[in-house]
């Protein structure tokens, strides 16, 4: 079973080229505005985990 809360953060250099290339995989990124300072999204792992890929803002 996939952890709930649980998750690991990878910090990526352009966040935004990140995720047009998972997206143009078909993928599709869940944006959080929730952590100040930080850009971040999450996605899921072929099993149901949530992985969260991170920036620093600005």
């Amino acid at each position: 079973m996939p952890a709930r809360k649980a998750h690991p953060g990878i910090l990526v250099t352009n966040l935004d080229a990140f995720a047009r290339y998972v997206e143009g995989r078909g993928l599709v990124p869940e944006w959080d505005d929730a952590f100040p300072g930080m850009r971040r999204f999450y996605l899921r792992d072929n099993n149901g985990n949530r992985l969260e890929f991170l920036s620093p803002a600005g």
